[in-house]
């Protein structure tokens, strides 16, 4: 019953093949930030060696990337905990490694004066599209106009953010200030490495392709995470909406606030 949600890709492909019906419109992060992290001075160099350890790691056993380095790398010796999002199992360590978002853990960490060594679960192979905007099929139907505009105005504020972050961080950190000026800065540093890549390079941020819809789609069914009659049902799951250059947003439309319009079409 919402209009946009934000989702992974997973999450998009089993709503989908549910039944469910929202169309991803903007892939913010090109490059999967999903990732295994442990002490700078741990002894796993990397993360076939943590993997192949029988040490005990928080994380939850049985997430789709989970599921994937057991398939690729073997199944792992690791003792799992839930992660609760503390850190304190990992400063005190109890475990020997956690899940983390790239951009956010092992940030709040270094920030701290800890240092990390970050594993990227798609450098192992497993790498959707994340942070994902999809927004309703109806509301796409019914207000195409509004969907795109939603988008030029999310592309201009991302592009802006990655080229001055810092007006944006003074906002977010008078906001949250859970949210210190250190953790901002070493946040916004390390974004570009996973909102950019060639597809964004030749088109704009947040775009997708049909070649990495289907290879996320591949590897679900390889691990049982999607039915492969379940999979027909999926039908189309993405869309690029697009606009004339003379169409460029107002500094209206890129307030977080905005709701815009214009026409969109498939990729």
């Amino acid at each position: 019953n919402v209009d946009f949600a934000i989702v992974s890709g997973s999450q998009l492909v089993t709503l989908r093949a549910q039944g469910g019906r929202a169309t991803a419109v903007f892939a913010t992060f090109q490059k999967s930030p999903r990732a295994l992290v442990v002490k700078w001075d741990s002894s796993y160099q990397t993360i076939e060696e943590l993997w192949r350890s029988d040490g005990t790691i928080m994380a939850q056993n049985g997430l789709p990337f989970i599921k994937w380095l057991n398939q690729s790398l073997g199944k792992s010796n690791l003792k799992f905990i839930p992660y609760t999002g503390s850190f304190a199992p990992f400063l005190q360590n109890t475990v020997v490694g956690m899940q983390a978002f790239a951009t956010a853990e092992p940030v709040q960490l270094e920030s701290d004066g800890i240092r990390t060594r970050v594993f990227l679960v798609a450098d192992a192979g497993f790498n959707p599209y994340d942070v994902i905007v999809a927004v309703s099929d109806r509301l796409l139907e019914q207000e195409p106009e509004l969907v795109t505009k939603m988008v030029r105005a999310m592309t201009r504020g991302w592009q802006d953010y990655l080229a001055s972050p810092q007006p944006t961080n003074k906002t977010i950190g008078k906001l949250n200030p859970d949210f210190s000026p250190r953790t901002l800065e070493i946040a916004a540093a390390a974004l570009s490495n996973f909102l950019v890549s060639e597809d964004t390079k030749s088109n704009r941020l947040g775009w997708m392709t049909e070649s990495r819809w289907t290879s996320l789609q591949d590897k679900l069914v390889s691990l049982g995470e999607l039915d492969p009659e379940r999979r027909k049902e999926i039908g189309r799951i993405f869309l690029n909406p697009a606009w004339s250059k003379d169409s460029e947003p107002s500094a209206d439309e890129t307030q977080p606030v905005s709701k815009g319009s214009e026409s969109a079409s498939d990729a």
